[in-house]
C-alpha cells in the first residue's frame, strides 16, 4: 500500500515530506510498518576513474526490510544509516549493476563508490530480480 499527500487544490498523489513521512509514522496505527522512498533520482555514480549517470533511489533505514528481502550479498540498510550526522553514507547496488560494473564480485561489498561527488560505502546488493517499486525504472542503486 502507498501512503499520500494530497490537498484540495492538489494533485491525488502527491509526494510527502519527510516530516509527513515521520509525522505518519507517529499517528498511522493501521501498519506495522512505514518506508519512504524518492524513486526516479538521477545520480552521478563514480567507480575509480569513470563516471556514469544512473538511475538511484533514496529510501529509509526499512526500506528492504519493510518488503522482507535479503540482500544477495552483504547486508541491506539499519536504522542509522538513513541519518546524516556521524554516519559514513551507505549504498546498496542493483543485481545487474554489481554484475556490469563489478564483475558480481563480493570484494564490491565494503568498497568505495562516489555518488554525485560524495564517498559512499558499499554495504549491499539486490537480490537479482528486485527491480524496485515502480514498473517503468529500476534503480541502480539505493541510497
Amino acid at each position: 500500500m502507498r501512503v499520500y499527500t494530497s490537498g484540495s487544490s492538489g494533485t491525488p498523489y502527491g509526494t510527502s515530506s519527510y516530516p509527513d513521512f515521520v509525522d505518519f509514522g507517529d499517528r498511522i496505527t493501521s501498519f506495522d510498518n512505514l518506508a519512504a522512498y524518492t524513486a526516479f533520482a538521477p545520480m552521478n555514480l563514480g567507480r575509480g576513474g569513470d563516471t556514469e549517470r544512473v538511475q538511484g533511489a533514496v529510501v529509509t533505514s526499512n526500506f528492504f526490510e519493510l518488503l522482507k528481502l535479503r540482500p544477495a550479498q552483504g547486508r541491506f540498510f539499519i536504522p542509522g544509516d538513513d541519518t546524516a550526522l556521524g554516519n559514513s553514507p551507505v549504498a546498496v547496488l542493483s543485481h545487474d549493476l554489481w554484475e556490469r560494473d563489478f564483475g558480481g564480485s563480493p570484494d564490491a561489498v565494503g568498497g568505495p563508490i562516489t555518488i554525485n561527488g560524495s564517498a559512499f560505502t558499499v554495504i549491499g546488493v539486490a537480490p537479482r530480480r528486485f527491480r524496485g517499486l515502480d514498473l517503468t525504472d529500476a534503480p541502480a542503486l539505493w541510497r
